[in-house]
């Protein structure tokens, strides 16, 4: 016993009460940095490839690519037509806005298939195209007083095309106004989503709609005895600049087209 009692005189003192353990350390972290908000990224930036997304914030709108088209196609065709001197009657003005939503329509439905990179180059890429070709035009028909053909194209002497661009520079600037929007910063307001099924067919059958009453509104001429009519022009003799000046360039294409194949080159 006097062992024992000798045994526990000889602990050290200790108060159960204290806690005498040194304290847990302090995980420090680093202090958030004021505005260093994570950078916008464009569509380039997005993995949309076999059906991965990632999901972060995208600006723009929708639905605000169904009236890209439209407006570039109509800012084309009245570009080219004011940097030719033609007319602005009431009827070009009527048949050209109307067979440039037939084409518009078309276009906005095949840029919208894809993913938000695919779209997006897509359409920069017929945004380009159509440019440069009423850019062309505009030339050829400052060098040869007429539009081009399709057959034409091959045989067109670049070198007078290159003498109009001094004359003509401006409205060829103002016709690439579009492009280098879509290119600069088409991305910030336009989403280029893909459209639903449902929104595509609206889109067919509004083009469909509106080639069927102008295809009707051009019959109506049918009888009238002026030799250039609407109706002749469109379904009879091909005269390619009096087509251009009352259905736009891309319809007067069209029916070239339908003419080389119908009727031969001549016309």
């Amino acid at each position: 016993m006097a062992d024992f009692n000798e045994y526990v005189e000889s602990l050290p003192d200790y108060n159960v009460f204290d806690d005498n353990s040194a304290p847990a350390p302090v995980e420090r972290r680093r202090p958030a940095r004021r505005g260093n908000k994570r950078r916008e990224r464009s569509p380039l930036d997005y993995n949309d490839g076999f059906g991965i997304y990632v999901e972060r914030k995208v600006k723009g709108h929708d639905y605000l690519i169904v009236f890209w088209f439209p407006i570039l196609i109509l800012w084309l065709e009245f570009s080219l037509r004011l940097g030719c001197g033609e007319d602005f009657g009431f009827n070009s003005i009527i048949y050209t806005g109307a067979f440039s939503m037939v084409f518009a329509c078309v276009l906005t439905v095949i840029c919208t298939f894809g993913g938000r990179v695919f779209n997006l180059v897509l359409n920069n890429l017929f945004t380009f195209i159509l440019t440069i070709w009423f850019v062309i035009q505009l030339l050829y028909q400052g060098a040869e007083g007429k539009f081009m053909r399709v057959s034409d194209f091959t045989n067109a002497d670049l070198s007078k095309l290159f003498a109009q661009m001094g004359d003509r520079l401006w409205i060829m600037i103002v016709m690439f106004l579009p492009f280098l929007f879509s290119v600069v910063i088409g991305w910030k307001v336009f989403t280029f989503r893909r459209i639903r099924i449902p929104a595509k067919i609206s889109l067919i059958l509004l083009a469909v709609l509106i080639q069927l009453s102008t295809a009707t509104m051009i019959s109506l001429s049918k009888n009238n005895p002026y030799v250039d009519t609407s109706y002749n022009l469109y379904n009879k003799e091909f005269k390619i600049n009096e087509s251009a000046d009352r259905f736009g360039i891309l319809t007067t294409q069209r029916l070239d087209i339908t003419n080389m194949f119908t009727k031969g080159t001549k016309g």
